[in-house]
């Protein structure tokens, strides 16, 4: 059997498998929404050394369509679900569990792949029992994920924290840290900014 072969049958059995827990699949990850969240797993496959690697990760659902909304993407919520998972524009899912393991007998990949599919669903079902609200979300990556902070800002602004959005961001150019975002040679901070004047009607020194 050749690498591209073991390479096809590993994601097909993803792919199949992934329906017994109401998994959706697509290329290389699978996707669902659980309540108000989206959740998605990579999996990536290396068919010379049967090395089988990925991660676990969710976010609002609400969080993209706003993120498109200030940043004037708003056709994007039209979009299909995988888009989420797969747009260059878009909010970056919070990792949750990263898995790490060998298929050293690939006669056994039906059953490995089940192992490791049944490992997700449990971290799945422990994050929905820990965090079933965006606050909860947001204070999770405020704890522990302090990189996200297009994340950060997206969901206080959902939760109409302009105040400490607006904080935020300012906290973030003092110390010259990007959003790695740009629309039309514009920041998201400043997008992000122009969205909450306009949703306020408030001079941003009134914020503070």
């Amino acid at each position: 059997m050749t690498n591209k072969e073991k390479e096809k049958l590993f994601y097909n059995s993803v792919k199949s498998q992934s329906k017994n827990w109401s998994w959706k699949f697509k290329s290389y990850f699978t996707f669902k929404v659980i309540g108000d969240f989206f959740y998605e797993s990579n999996f990536y496959f290396d068919p010379k050394t049967g090395n089988i690697w990925g991660w676990l990760a969710f976010k609002p659902v609400v969080i993209d369509d706003l993120f498109w909304e200030i940043s004037g993407m708003s056709e994007n919520k039209r979009m299909q679900l995988s888009f989420r998972a797969e747009a260059a524009f878009k909010v970056t899912s919070h990792t949750i569990f990263k898995f790490s393991t060998v298929l050293d007998d690939f006669e056994k990949l039906e059953s490995k792949i089940t192992s490791l599919l049944t490992d997700i669903e449990i971290e799945v079902q422990n994050n929905v029992v820990k965090i079933s609200t965006i606050n909860q979300y947001l204070e999770l990556i405020n704890r522990e994920d302090e990189t996200n902070i297009v994340a950060a800002l997206t969901t206080l602004v959902s939760l109409e924290q302009y105040d400490e959005a607006l904080r935020k961001l300012d906290g973030y150019r003092k110390h010259d840290i990007s959003s790695g975002f740009r629309f039309d040679k514009k920041d998201y901070y400043d997008v992000v900014e122009n969205y909450i004047k306009k949703k306020t009607k408030r001079p941003f020194w009134k914020f503070f």
